[in-house]
């Protein structure tokens, strides 16, 4: 099954959503760009990818903040 990761990244003080390398936003806040970004990833895993929204870490870590397939669609809160 092919990936699709969508990853939330801090941008000075503007989020945005990096795909496979390209930023898409800026987002005012990092709630914004999770909601787009699990919009999106429910749109990608209905068409067959592996789908993950990541979210950057203070320390530049990655951790999973939702999975298609998963986590509940729309996320809670």
């Amino acid at each position: 099954m092919p990936h699709a990761r969508y990853a939330i990244i801090a941008h000075g003080d503007q989020w945005m959503i990096n795909i496979d390398g390209k930023n898409y936003g800026p987002y005012a806040t990092q709630s914004a760009a999770t909601r787009d970004a699990i919009d999106t990833a429910q749109k990608a895993g209905k068409g067959g990818f592996d789908a993950q929204v990541l979210i950057q870490e203070a320390d530049g870590r990655f951790a999973t903040r939702w999975t298609y397939g998963k986590d509940a669609y729309p996320p809670a809160g």
